[in-house]
Protein backbone atom coordinates (compact mmCIF):
# COMPACT_ATOMS: atom_id res chain seq x y z
CA UNK A 1 0.00 0.00 0.00
CA UNK A 2 1.57 3.55 -1.08
CA UNK A 3 1.39 6.49 0.84
CA UNK A 4 -1.20 7.94 -1.16
CA UNK A 5 -3.65 4.89 -1.06
CA UNK A 6 -3.67 5.43 2.96
CA UNK A 7 -4.21 9.25 2.58
CA UNK A 8 -7.22 8.32 0.45
CA UNK A 9 -8.37 5.81 2.67
CA UNK A 10 -7.95 8.39 5.38
CA UNK A 11 -9.17 11.37 4.00
CA UNK A 12 -11.36 12.49 6.32
CA UNK A 13 -9.31 12.41 9.41
CA UNK A 14 -7.12 14.56 7.11
CA UNK A 15 -9.19 17.54 6.20
CA UNK A 16 -10.31 17.51 9.64
CA UNK A 17 -6.40 17.41 10.86
CA UNK A 18 -5.99 20.40 8.47
CA UNK A 19 -8.79 22.55 9.80
CA UNK A 20 -8.08 22.17 13.59
CA UNK A 21 -3.92 23.36 11.68
CA UNK A 22 -5.91 26.52 10.07
CA UNK A 23 -8.28 27.03 13.01
CA UNK A 24 -4.91 27.11 15.71
CA UNK A 25 -3.70 29.20 13.16
CA UNK A 26 -6.66 32.01 13.18
CA UNK A 27 -7.05 31.61 16.61
CA UNK A 28 -3.72 32.54 17.74
CA UNK A 29 -2.64 34.92 15.31
CA UNK A 30 -5.16 37.05 13.30
CA UNK A 31 -5.52 38.63 16.93
CA UNK A 32 -2.37 40.26 16.85
CA UNK A 33 -2.30 42.15 14.07
CA UNK A 34 -6.31 43.39 15.33
CA UNK A 35 -4.59 44.91 17.79
CA UNK A 36 -3.13 48.24 16.76
CA UNK A 37 -0.44 48.94 19.49
CA UNK A 38 1.60 52.44 18.77
CA UNK A 39 4.66 52.25 17.45
CA UNK A 40 7.27 54.53 17.92
CA UNK A 41 7.36 57.98 18.80
CA UNK A 42 4.43 60.73 18.03
CA UNK A 43 4.95 63.76 15.70
CA UNK A 44 4.68 66.15 18.55
CA UNK A 45 7.03 64.35 21.69
CA UNK A 46 10.61 65.94 21.90
CA UNK A 47 13.25 64.05 20.56
CA UNK A 48 15.96 66.20 21.97
CA UNK A 49 16.87 69.81 23.51
CA UNK A 50 19.44 71.80 22.08
CA UNK A 51 20.37 75.10 23.94
CA UNK A 52 17.34 75.27 25.13
CA UNK A 53 15.50 74.42 21.34
CA UNK A 54 13.47 71.22 21.40
CA UNK A 55 13.96 68.93 18.49
CA UNK A 56 10.46 67.21 17.62
CA UNK A 57 10.19 64.37 16.05
CA UNK A 58 8.68 65.60 13.21
CA UNK A 59 10.83 68.64 12.55
CA UNK A 60 13.62 65.72 12.68
CA UNK A 61 12.25 63.60 10.27
CA UNK A 62 12.26 66.94 7.46
CA UNK A 63 16.13 67.21 8.87
CA UNK A 64 15.23 70.96 9.45
CA UNK A 65 15.79 72.47 13.16
CA UNK A 66 13.36 72.88 15.43
CA UNK A 67 12.35 76.92 16.58
CA UNK A 68 9.95 76.05 19.01
CA UNK A 69 10.97 75.88 22.71
CA UNK A 70 9.99 73.29 25.70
Amino acid sequence: MTMLDQMRQHKNWLKWSLGLVILTFVVLYVPQFLRQQAVGAAPDDVLATVNGRCVKVSVAKMSSVAKATC
